[in-house]
């Protein structure tokens, strides 16, 4: 037995003043800012939802990684001094990463969270 229906067409409608569904907002911006790339999941957009998750996550933890030994300075004598001699201590390439990281990880999350609010609107 099969149904199908006759002259319906398949469209996305707005009701009542209601965004259409894949077409980003506010409301997806404010979720992005909270959890990256949730806005771009509630959007039906998984790739880019993984790829801005993955992204800040992985970054984040280059950035944490880079600086662990100024974080353990911190937690052990809570003394502004001792954090920046353990800073100014590490590394070149472990400094840089860190701080390049950091910017990346940053700016990462600021493109996520316009991505969010526009969308689908552009998408073909």
């Amino acid at each position: 037995m099969t149904v199908s229906a006759v002259g319906a067409t398949q469209s996305c409608v707005a009701f009542k003043g209601k965004p259409a569904p894949g077409s980003g907002g506010a409301g997806k911006a404010w979720t992005s800012a909270f959890i990256p790339g949730l806005g771009q999941f509630l959007d039906g957009r998984n790739g880019a939802g993984t790829a801005f998750m993955a992204g800040n996550i992985g970054l984040n933890a280059i950035a944490l990684f880079g600086l662990s030994k100024a974080f353990k300075a911190a937690l052990k004598n809570n003394n502004a001094e001792t954090v920046i001699k353990s800073i100014r201590s590490m590394p070149k390439v472990a400094a840089i990463a860190a701080g390049a990281a950091t910017v990346g990880s940053t700016a990462l999350y600021l493109c996520n969270i316009v991505d969010a609010y526009k969308g689908r609107k552009n998408a073909r």
